[in-house]
């Protein structure tokens, strides 16, 4: 069965992407080199907007659409499929695993998939990956996930926190803003109080923070 008319399924960015730009290049690299390619660490560590970004950093490059689905919201394995299906446009057909229909519609097609949040359903997305990769040579699959899917065709690239100032960072407002913590708190403060910016006033208060959070971004921007 063939899907609806495939496009890029991306949701819009909340805001301003903040640094990564190194681990991005790196990772478009390795998106041309692997079919399934797993973003790791620990919780609001940033994998998801990486991936994101990732996304429609690279839809140029699959003809067929690229796609963005969420799991974190489901608890039972078997949903994983229908809402993979669901949102390309696949039904399923009566009497025949949707997997298998599934994978029938994208059996030629050059798209990109990314299975956000992986880590509590990670046996099933892995089968999934699989039997999909299996029988889609064009498809690729880009997962986020606290734990790898362990799978053979997987490349693993673990996501890090964001650079923090050291302890004796100057309190130059330039110089601070090398490092990506600094960045992303100012961006995120800008943007809750008007006309916020860091200057020598605020600068040591500023990396204290971003040292505290350890670089965290959820944690920044909360």
């Amino acid at each position: 069965m063939e899907p609806a008319a495939l496009s890029t399924q991306l949701p819009e960015e909340p805001n301003r992407f903040i640094g990564r730009e190194r681990e991005l290049g790196y990772l478009r690299d390795a998106l041309r080199r692997t079919r399934a390619l797993t973003l790791c660490g620990a919780g609001g560590i940033g994998k998801t907007r990486l991936a994101l970004r990732l996304l429609a950093t690279t839809a140029g490059d699959f003809a067929d659409g690229v796609y963005a689905v969420e799991l974190g919201d489901l608890w039972e394995p078997d949903l994983i499929v229908s809402r993979v299906a669901s949102l390309i446009g696949v039904d399923g057909e009566t009497g025949r695993p949707l997997q298998d229909t599934l994978a029938d519609a994208l059996e030629t097609r050059q798209a990109l998939i990314m299975l956000d949040n992986c880590e509590h359903l990670v046996d099933a997305c892995a089968a999934l990956c699989q039997r999909l990769l299996a029988g889609c040579p064009e498809l690729r699959i880009v997962a986020t996930s606290q734990e790898p899917l362990r799978i053979p065709q997987e490349s693993v690239w673990q996501v890090v926190p964001l650079a923090v100032p050291p302890p004796d960072a100057p309190r130059d407002a330039a110089e601070l803003a090398v490092f990506e913590a600094a960045q992303l708190f100012a961006d995120r403060a800008a943007a809750a109080r008007s006309g916020f910016a860091i200057t020598e006033r605020n600068a040591v208060a500023v990396a204290a923070i971003c040292r505290a959070l350890d670089g965290v971004p959820l944690a920044i921007e909360l």
